[in-house]
């Protein structure tokens, strides 16, 4: 009975032949493919998280992913965390990429709660966990900008890590659980604004890189309206100079720091 089956399915039934089969197989694989590469979850494993002042790390291995740098199209969308900890609020988390490029994911909060129980923290959620109690299960917006690693040249491959620091030393006591990352084509986007109630500044380096030395001369320009509401496109409350500007600072000078004093 089995060979008949086999038999009617690709030699007799004219509506799907041999060559029909093998071209629908392949359609079907690339597909599967396509979908693998524009959403994928790489998971870490966990650990006790130091509270003797030490700063505590967890991997988060990354791979098979495109050789290409993160973008806008394609980028890290989400962060996962369990942690179970005898009061979060003690709690710095950041994420680390492999090129050792950081941001904040969680700093001092939680209150008193003791657990981030599959706690997803991305760019556009609005809720604060402040608005919440533990346990934690929902989707919180990240201290940091997860974008950072979507605009700066990151590859994805390698080893991630969450960096966490405990802030009370030889007090409460915590782990790891397990951390996870979501890598997919609807990835963390800069945030972008037209308009703010604070003076904006500008500073156009007119396509040179910023160096620690020497100074290079650059264009500026402020806008402060008097009514209060600054648009980038007022050109009538805009004032523009020309200044020179370098980078300063050992710490803050590295190629990684989220952060530079100029």
């Amino acid at each position: 009975m089995t060979d008949f089956f086999l038999y009617l399915n690709l030699e007799t039934i004219d509506l799907f032949p041999k060559r029909n089969f093998m071209r629908y197989f392949f359609t079907i694989y690339l597909i599967l493919i396509s979908l693998s590469i524009r959403a994928q979850v790489f998971v870490g494993s966990g650990g006790v998280i130091a509270n003797n002042g030490t700063i505590s790390s967890f991997n988060i291995p990354v791979a098979s992913l495109p050789n290409d740098t993160l973008k806008a199209t394609f980028g890290l969308e989400w962060v996962q965390l369990q942690i179970n900890h005898q009061k979060l609020s003690e709690l710095a988390i950041y994420l680390k990429a492999p090129n050792g490029l950081m941001t904040q994911i969680s700093i001092y909060n939680g209150g008193s709660g003791t657990q981030f129980l599959n706690t997803i923290f991305n760019n556009t959620s609005t809720k604060k966990l402040e608005q919440a109690s533990s346990p934690f299960t929902d989707t919180f917006k990240s201290e940091g900008s997860l974008a950072l690693f979507n605009s700066r040249n990151v590859l994805p491959n390698g080893t991630w890590q969450i960096m966490i620091f405990d802030a009370v030393s030889n007090i409460n006591a915590g782990s790891m659980v397990s951390a996870a990352l979501k890598f997919s084509n609807q990835p963390a986007q800069l945030f972008k604004y037209t308009s703010s109630k604070l003076p904006i500044i500008s500073i156009n380096t007119e396509g040179q890189t910023i160096p620690t030395d020497p100074k290079i001369k650059v264009s500026f320009f402020a806008i402060d309206n008097p009514n209060g509401i600054n648009q980038l496109a007022d050109t009538q409350s805009m004032t523009k100079s020309k200044m020179f500007i370098e980078i300063r600072g050992n710490s803050s000078s590295g190629p990684n720091s989220p952060k530079k004093d100029f």
